[in-house]
């Protein structure tokens, strides 16, 4: 096998691995506390960002260091990742249950009409006009 297959194949099987339920999840809760599409996308390529290293890290360990991850380390991670996904759906019933809305905003760009969806916390109403520019960092989309 070429190396540009072999590159090609990791590619496409990345895809195929971005797109599972697990990462599907993590990723809409995270960006639907976003209101704008700007800024879903910069917080879904952080949370890329930190699963990127992740992996990275997983597979020097097994690549370099020769270290084996045994099935009962593996259901120990997925187990890990299960309670991740249920603490990241409880955080939005939170936030719903506590008055909280799921709000669409729709807008224009040109002849372009959108809309954006997005959770936000009681008492957090916006009074301010939407912008795109709403971008705040927190680490939270890294770690997960």
């Amino acid at each position: 096998m070429s190396f540009a297959w072999i590159l090609t194949l990791g590619f496409f099987l990345g895809l195929k691995h971005a797109v599972e339920s697990d990462h599907l999840a993590a990723v809409s809760t995270i960006v639907s506390e976003r209101k704008s599409l700007w800024s879903s996308t910069i917080i879904g390529g952080v949370w890329g960002l930190g699963h990127t290293i992740s992996l990275v890290a997983a597979a020097i360990c097994v690549l370099i260091l020769d270290f084996q991850i045994s099935v009962q380390t593996e259901r120990r991670l997925e187990l890990c990742v299960g309670a991740m996904l249920f603490l990241l759906g409880l955080n939005v019933l939170r936030k719903l249950l506590q008055g909280g809305n799921l709000s669409f905003r729709r807008h224009g760009h040109g002849n372009l009409d959108h809309a954006h969806p997005y959770v936000h916390a009681f008492g957090n109403e916006e009074t301010e006009p939407h912008t795109h520019h709403d971008l705040s960092f927190s680490p939270r989309a890294l770690i997960i």
